[in-house]
């Protein structure tokens, strides 16, 4: 408990026509522009897997702030969030199609005579 070092992991997804070679050098140069990050060991970004909705990374990175980590979790985040922007890379968000179809009138009136 006297190691003032702390670990910060920051998971991402991008969408699918994202380059992983290019979102793992943003991630990483956004760790390493942060003053409070240690270039050793230095930050590692990895790419994670294929998710249902996205390309999944991580970033890794050390700080000697362990007291104030979430200040600097913080910093670096919105660091990548506009590293990614400015780089057109897209953070896709689940969606849903709903499809809704037409029913006739009769048989709806039917349904609700059932029900009452």
């Amino acid at each position: 408990h006297g190691d003032k070092c702390r670990r910060i992991e920051i998971s991402v997804g991008v969408g699918y026509d994202s380059d992983p070679e290019q979102v793992l050098e943003l991630l990483t140069n956004a760790a390493l522009n942060n003053p409070d990050i240690l270039t050793n060991p230095e930050p590692n970004a990895v790419f994670m897997g294929f998710g249902e909705n996205s390309l999944n990374f991580e970033l890794r990175a050390w700080t000697t702030i362990a007291d104030q980590w979430r200040r600097v979790y913080s910093a670096v985040a919105v660091d990548v969030h506009k590293a990614l922007k400015e780089a057109k890379i897209r953070i896709p968000f689940p969606q849903r199609d709903l499809h809704l179809k037409t029913v006739e009138k009769n048989i709806f009136e039917e349904i609700i005579k059932k029900e009452s």
